[in-house]
C-alpha cells in the first residue's frame, strides 16, 4: 500500500485547503517550538506536488519523512518503515509498532455490528485527587464531577503514558475511546486504538445523554463538550474534528426526539459550518453560533449568549450559506 501525504495530513491534521491554490494545505505549525498563539490564521503550508511543509512564522521546513517523525514522535529512521508501510492514519502505538517490525495491516473486515463494536480499555488508573491527570484537569477549569460522568480514567505507563483515556459509549456500550496526553508539546495530542477507530465515523461523543433533548449542541472535540457540559449544557455532542459524517448525520435524523441542531464548532471553522450543515436544513431546525475566528466553545466566556443567539439557516440559499461562511473566515 503506498504511502499518500496528501492523505496522511487530511486524516491526522486539522488543515484547511488553499482556494484557488488546491496544491496547497495550510495546517497549524507541528513544530513544537514555534509561537502556537499566533493569530494570523493557520502559520504552515504544505504544498502536495513539491511535499515540502514550510512554516511562515518560524520558518521551518519539513520534507516527508520529517513531517511524520515530528507528528508522530518518533525517528526519522522508523518514520521511513512507516511510509514503507504505506499508514496514513493515527490509529495509536499498537500500530506505530506493527509498522516499524514489520508487521502487514490486517485487511479490511466485514461490517461491524453492534455487537461487534464492543472493545477493551486498555490498563489504566483512577483519577484520584491530587495525582497528575487530576492536576491537569483542575488547571483547565474541569473538576470530579466531569471525570465521573465521563467515566475519564488514566495510563500512567504503557502505549498511552501519561494520557487520560477518555472512553466513547454508545447505548452504554464502549465502542473506542482516545486517549489524550498531558504534555501539550506531545504529538499527536490524541491516540486512538486499531479496533474502534472506525467507530468515530459512526458516533457522537456524549450521545446517550444528549438524544433525550429536542435541542443538540454540536461541538468539535470532547474538551468542549465537557465544558458546555459543565456549565449546564447536558444536550451537548462532540464530532471529533471538524466535519459531519454520514452516519453522524443519519443519527440525528433517525432520532425522533431531535428537532434543532445548533453547530457550535470554533470560530475559524465558520467556513466549514456553513459548507456541513446543508443537506440537515431540509430535514431539521439547523443554527449555527457564529463564534469570532480565533475564538473556541472551550474557552468562550459566555457560550450560552452565542446559543441563545444563533443564526437560524432556514431560508438561506446555498450560495447565501457559502458567501456567509466565507466572510466570517475573514
Amino acid at each position: 500500500m503506498a504511502f499518500n501525504f496528501e492523505e496522511y495530513i487530511k486524516e491526522n491534521l486539522d488543515c484547511r485547503e488553499q482556494s484557488g491554490k488546491p496544491e496547497q494545505i495550510n495546517i497549524d505549525c507541528i513544530n513544537p517550538d514555534c509561537d502556537d498563539n499566533w493569530r494570523q490564521r493557520k502559520k504552515m503550508t504544505v504544498n502536495t506536488d513539491t511535499k515540502i511543509a514550510f512554516c511562515f512564522k518560524c520558518g521551518k521546513i519539513y520534507k516527508p519523512l520529517d513531517f511524520v517523525a515530528e507528528v508522530e514522535g518518533i525517528s526519522r529512521f522508523e518514520a521511513m518503515k512507516l511510509v514503507k508501510a504505506g499508514i496514513k492514519r493515527t490509529f495509536g502505538p499498537d500500530r506505530l509498532e506493527a509498522a516499524l517490525v514489520g508487521i502487514k495491516p490486517l485487511p479490511p473486515t466485514k461490517p461491524e455490528t453492534e455487537k461487534d463494536r464492543s472493545v477493551t480499555l486498555p490498563y489504566n488508573i483512577k483519577i484520584e485527587p491530587g495525582s497528575e491527570p487530576y492536576n491537569y484537569l483542575m488547571n483547565r477549569n474541569f473538576d470530579s464531577t466531569v471525570i465521573n460522568h465521563f467515566r475519564l480514567r488514566y495510563q500512567p505507563v504503557g502505549p498511552y503514558g501519561r494520557r487520560i483515556i477518555i472512553p466513547v459509549y454508545v447505548n452504554g456500550v464502549l465502542v473506542t475511546f482516545q486517549a489524550r496526553t498531558l504534555d501539550s508539546n506531545t504529538r499527536p495530542k490524541y491516540l486512538f486504538p486499531r479496533e474502534g477507530a472506525s467507530c468515530f465515523q459512526s458516533v457522537l461523543y456524549n450521545w446517550d445523554q444528549a438524544k433525550n433533548y429536542e435541542v443538540l449542541i454540536m461541538v468539535e472535540g470532547v474538551t468542549d463538550a465537557w465544558r458546555l457540559w459543565l456549565r449546564g449544557f447536558q444536550n451537548v455532542v462532540c464530532t471529533f474534528g471538524k466535519s459531519l459524517k454520514k452516519e453522524q448525520r443519519r443519527l440525528i435524523l433517525d432520532n425522533p426526539k431531535t428537532k434543532t441542531v445548533i453547530m457550535f464548532w470554533d470560530g475559524e471553522a465558520m467556513e466549514k459550518v456553513y459548507n456541513t450543515v446543508g443537506d440537515l436544513v431540509d430535514s431539521i431546525d439547523v443554527r449555527v453560533a457564529e463564534l469570532p475566528y480565533g475564538m473556541e466553545p472551550d474557552t468562550c466566556p459566555d457560550p450560552g449568549w452565542f446559543i441563545k443567539n444563533a443564526k437560524k439557516i432556514k431560508g438561506m440559499s446555498p450560495l447565501e450559506r457559502k458567501l456567509r461562511g466565507a466572510r466570517l473566515a475573514g
